[in-house]
């Protein structure tokens, strides 16, 4: 099988051995970015995980990580379809949100996720400010 296993990326806990590493970023997925998944979404025994995390001073930082997970199915059955992932810092001064569209074998950024503004309800975001880290099988 392809990828890193989560043992590869920490010596501590229990792994399972299926969790894989599909694709390492990181990534502000703006609307030129695809990331390619090591394999398909359709191979993995539940689906897959999206992990983002602050992005500050031009690079990932290592804190305000958000994890999403994506079940296979809904991917089989809407292949490229968009999804929206919200985040917010821990004392919600800062908002954010990602669309992507999730393919069987990749995922594919939008403008917007790089954008920030003030939203017609008045909630100020900045896109930006997260980036796509890591896409787990599970």
């Amino acid at each position: 099988p392809t990828g890193t296993t989560l043992s590869d990326m920490s010596n501590s806990g229990t792994i399972r051995p299926w969790n894989k590493v599909l694709w390492k970023g990181p990534n502000a997925m703006n609307g030129s970015a695809t990331a390619t998944l090591s394999e398909n979404v359709s191979d993995q025994p539940t689906g897959i995980v999206l992990v983002f995390s602050r992005r500050a001073d031009g690079a990932a930082q290592d804190y305000e990580f958000t994890s999403y997970f994506v079940p296979k199915a809904q991917v089989v059955t809407h292949p490229g379809c968009g999804y929206n992932f919200n985040m917010a810092s821990s004392t919600c001064s800062l908002f954010a949100t990602k669309y992507l569209y999730i393919r069987n074998d990749a995922i594919v950024g939008n403008d917007n996720n790089t954008t920030s503004g003030t939203g017609a309800s008045g909630i100020k975001y900045s896109n930006g400010d997260y980036t796509l880290r890591y896409v787990i099988g599970v």
